[in-house]
């Protein structure tokens, strides 16, 4: 695909003033133009491993012959994943998945390397090589339990919604360890012990008057 292609004009060009005023105009907009901030971008490969990403940002740059031109993909980029104090939320990136690229103040090399207090290693600010990335859906996802705190899917299919009254859990639950409960437990379906259901089980040594049956089997 070709990266470059000529862009429509903008609406507005200060140097038609013909003036200082245009003039610094002219001069901002032209510092402003290598200084990254905030960008929309795409996930091209995900290592969940090492928790980084390679990343194109989405939009692309208009120079000042009024071309626009792709900005580079950028690798080894930092995924933003929660956590502290011994515990981490992880979301499972795909190609294709969006998000915001975060560029920061200055060189953060030495840091992702220490994870602690370091001096920056080059004297570059906002530049492409200092980016995080932080994962958002934008418009992707179906709305359910909108007042809720919810966990879920694309369709809403499987989801974990929190609210000020309790938890609803949709899907099947996998859980590996103890569940104790200190309130009642009621099912819409059979119950299983190892191989013994709680609807068709039967009892053996059955005898009529006051015997007491065995366990179940």
């Amino acid at each position: 695909m070709d990266n470059q292609k000529k862009s429509s004009k903008p609406n507005y060009d200060p140097s038609q003033s013909q003036d200082l005023a245009g003039l610094f105009q002219i001069l901002k907009d032209n510092i402003f133009m290598s200084l990254n901030v905030c960008l929309p971008a795409k996930i091209i490969s995900y290592n969940a491993e090492t928790n980084l990403a390679e990343v194109l940002p989405a939009i692309q740059t208009v120079t000042t012959d009024n071309q626009l031109i792709d900005k580079p993909r950028i690798a080894d980029v930092p995924v933003l994943a929660f956590g502290g104090g011994g515990i981490s939320c992880r979301i499972p990136l795909v190609p294709g998945d969006t998000g915001f690229l975060i560029f920061c103040d200055r060189d953060i090399s030495l840091f992702k390397q220490m994870l602690d207090n370091t001096q920056p290693n080059t004297y570059r600010k906002h530049d492409l090589s200092d980016a995080f990335f932080i994962p958002s859906t934008f418009n992707k996802i179906t709305p359910t339990n909108t007042n809720d705190f919810v966990i879920q899917n694309t369709s809403g299919s499987v989801k974990f919604s929190l609210s000020s009254t309790g938890i609803m859990i949709k899907g099947d639950l996998d859980v590996t360890g103890n569940i104790t409960a200190s309130g009642d437990i009621t099912a819409s379906g059979d119950v299983k012990a190892g191989n013994i259901s709680l609807l068709q089980h039967v009892h053996g040594g059955v005898q009529s008057g006051g015997s007491v049956t065995g366990v179940p089997q």
